[in-house]
């Protein structure tokens, strides 16, 4: 049997010890999509970021936070992250959320940061306190990464290699606990510019009421609250986003998503509608479609229709396509929504992500 082999089949019979980690500092603050963390496994080793054979490869194996390496962000709903949300995790290094491999069953699949030829699906978690209680994740916590891609999968360390950050089908016995820290490594100090520590603790939100320079909504949603854009008529609704960037999606009506995408800001002049004609009404040969959502509500978004993927979202007599690209203006195409990948992806209005969705 080869090394490689021997290694894997070590993973199936061994049982890690969860150990607890101490010295956690008194500011346990909240954490917050797209506030930059550090993931350390309880083997006392941070998840970072590793470069082999043109894969960007995702390991627990280092026993500090040296840089971008070993920061990541998670990228969800937004505002403060509550024990069961359902986030991707995203490499402050690579750019990308992770992704994973796909060995067939029984068989672990390994995490990337990267979508490379090994990246067969988004690697979309549910984080899940340890303790079993409910509430805010805050600096400090121990959690559990459980994968949706297979059934109670849990993100897992090979103990053999003492590297890959494995997804694995585990008992409740075996799984792996991870401790979420600020982007330094602890709960007491920022990271400096130099990749130290500054002499004294800068808070993340000074409290004072209004939305300063270097607090964003996602680290402070109580001083940057989400601010309402409403379409000029409902007709003109295209659908609705839960934010304007890395955000969930909804139909058109949802009266809780606070950001609309709009017809008419978006081509300059109203959609007329014919008479008796609804503009949200798909079209029976599906021309009119932009994209597909999960769900009516709270929902990630595809190019195309899928079992899961199953909501369309349709207006008009738009003809849309996405596309790496730009959108052809010179065809009178306008960019009204963008997304990060092609399927599983939350939404940003504008053409911030990889995937621009393009309607004339």
């Amino acid at each position: 049997m080869s090394v490689r082999k021997y290694l894997f089949a070590a993973v199936f019979t061994s049982v890690l010890i969860i150990s607890l980690i101490g010295g956690v500092g008194a500011v346990n603050n909240d954490i917050s999509y797209e506030q930059q963390i550090s993931i350390k496994h309880d083997s006392d080793k941070y998840i970072s970021v590793h470069t082999a054979r043109d894969e960007e490869f995702v390991k627990a194996s280092q026993d500090a936070v040296n840089g971008n390496k070993e920061k990541f962000q998670f990228i969800g709903k937004g505002g403060v992250i509550n024990a069961g949300d359902e986030v991707n995790v995203k490499s402050i290094e690579t750019g990308s959320i992770l992704y994973a491999t796909n060995w067939g069953p029984g068989i672990n699949d390994w995490l990337r940061a990267n979508d490379g030829a090994l990246a067969k699906y988004e690697s979309k978690v549910k984080i899940i306190k340890v303790d079993g209680s409910s509430g805010v994740i805050k600096c400090g916590d121990e959690v559990y990464f459980q994968a949706f891609d297979k059934e109670k999968q849990y993100w897992d360390v090979q103990p053999d290699r003492k590297a890959w950050a494995d997804k694995r089908i585990a008992a409740d016995g075996n799984k792996n606990g991870f401790f979420i820290y600020n982007d330094n490594g602890d709960c007491t100090e920022e990271t400096g510019e130099d990749g130290g520590t500054d002499d004294e603790t800068t808070p993340i939100c000074n409290n004072d009421g209004t939305c300063d320079a270097g607090e964003t909504r996602s680290i402070c949603p109580l001083e940057c609250p989400i601010v309402e854009i409403p379409c000029s008529e409902s007709s003109q609704t295209i659908m609705k986003l839960s934010d304007k960037n890395n955000a969930h999606g909804a139909l058109w009506d949802n009266a809780d998503y606070l950001v609309s995408i709009c017809y008419r800001e978006l081509f300059s002049s109203s959609y007329a509608p014919a008479i008796g004609e609804d503009p949200h009404l798909c079209k029976a040969d599906g021309t009119n479609t932009v994209l597909y959502l999960s769900g009516e509500t709270n929902a990630h978004a595809s190019t195309t229709a899928s079992a899961l993927y199953d909501t369309p979202v349709c207006y008009g007599d738009l003809i849309c396509r996405s596309t790496t690209e730009l959108c052809d203006t010179a065809n009178n195409e306008t960019n009204i929504l963008s997304l990060y990948s092609l399927t599983n992806s939350q939404i940003s209005s504008g053409n911030t992500q990889a995937i621009k969705i393009c309607c004339k």
